[in-house]
């Protein structure tokens, strides 16, 4: 694109020495005109506002204990972890075979749903034997 718009022909010098320039009083006017607009009460509200904003998330960071529960969430972790890695094998063998979901849900029944095999939980084995599944796979 930038060997388009300067090409440097005759006709890009014809159009650059014959454009119309704005009258003098007419660029004297505007500058005035802008010089006078220009104020630094703008600068000054976003200095307060930046500020206030500033205050009010300290404030209420400080209310809610954001920073200060962070900190206390690295400790807590560090002391969940600690012993935690400090479990012995026999501790590990106790614990063999128990997830969170079979405490939660109970063992797992193997049905057949309308000739499909699924395993679903104990406590739902008996709605699947009141509308007609049977217990074991199909």
């Amino acid at each position: 694109m930038t060997g388009f718009w300067k090409r440097g022909d005759e006709l890009e010098r014809k159009l650059r020495a014959e454009r119309p320039e704005p009258r003098s009083e007419f660029v004297h006017m505007l500058a005035d005109h802008v010089d006078t607009k220009r104020s630094r009460k703008p600068a000054r509200i976003r200095v307060v506002f930046a500020v206030a904003i500033t205050g009010a998330l300290a404030l209420s960071l400080s209310v809610f204990g954001g920073l200060g529960y962070a900190a206390s969430a690295v400790k807590q972790t560090a002391e969940a972890v600690v012993p935690a890695a400090h479990d012995s094998d026999k501790d590990k063998d106790k614990d063999k075979g128990k997830s969170a979901a079979k405490g939660q849900y109970g063992d797992p029944v193997v049905i057949c749903h309308h000739n499909h095999t699924i395993t679903i939980n104990a406590h739902a084995l008996p709605a699947h034997l009141a509308h007609g599944d049977t217990i074991g796979p199909c």
